[in-house]
């Protein structure tokens, strides 16, 4: 990893009322690193991406990306800086068709320069310029998750956090969205996956972080990490 970190997070804390989601975790991600996020329901995951792209409000600790200090930065500021996220449910616009939801991310990023270019680049690098006039509700859920990742794509982002991609999916598509990803990254994007699938886990990330009850319990080399027994027994219930 660079001396410098493309994301770091320190001392992240967020609370809802009385309950700590996330109780002064530390957390970076080099440039073009393969991050896998993990860790029972509840543990935190979710709330660290919300912090991390703006959808959430840390209530202590700081946030950069690159040099910049951004956890006051709104989330399009955050997008236009080059740090963009997916959802665990896919949210299109349903009364768009494919290619006009990626319109949307374009406008939100500040990209809207060769719109038609970066819409039909997107399309086609996820594998649905066939399906470019097809309404989201005629849509299989692993093109849903291909749409989920073009608008993500289309943004151009240094950084993606991706939110439960592969929830719901067969075997075969599973192993589209992990190689889907990894064409992405090949590209130099930087990537963290939140997943609950450890095959899917295992295969994409070079380096392993665990959250249990909002705290980091592990980071580093997966088979490392998951041979930790503190691991084990707090999320694979060994």
């Amino acid at each position: 990893m660079s001396e410098l970190p493309l994301f770091h997070a320190q001392g992240l804390t967020k609370r809802f009322g009385g309950f700590v989601a996330l109780d002064s975790v530390d957390f970076e991600v080099g440039a073009g690193e393969r991050v896998g996020l993990i860790g029972p329901n509840g543990s935190g995951k979710s709330t660290l991406v919300g912090c991390a792209s703006g959808s959430l409000r840390n209530d202590g600790g700081a946030v950069w990306f690159k040099d910049r200090r951004i956890d006051r930065l709104l989330p399009h500021q955050r997008v236009r800086a080059g740090l963009v996220r997916s959802f665990q449910l896919p949210r299109p616009f349903r009364g768009l068709t494919v290619a006009e939801n990626l319109r949307v991310p374009l406008v939100f990023a500040g990209r809207q320069g060769r719109a038609q270019d970066a819409i039909d680049d997107a399309l086609e690098f996820v594998g649905l310029a066939a399906r470019r006039e097809a309404m989201p509700q005629d849509l299989t859920q692993v093109d849903l998750r291909k749409l989920d990742l073009a608008r993500a794509t289309v943004a151009k982002p240094q950084l993606l956090f991706v939110d439960e991609a592969m929830a719901g999916l067969s075997h075969s598509e599973v192993d589209e969205i992990i190689a889907l990803m990894m064409r992405m990254n090949e590209r130099g994007v930087a990537i963290v996956m939140i997943e609950h699938i450890m095959r899917a886990v295992t295969a994409f990330s070079q380096r392993l972080v665990v959250l249990v009850a909002g705290r980091k319990i592990a980071d580093g080399d997966p088979e490392q990490v998951l041979a930790n027994v503190e691991v084990q027994r707090a999320y694979l219930g060994e």
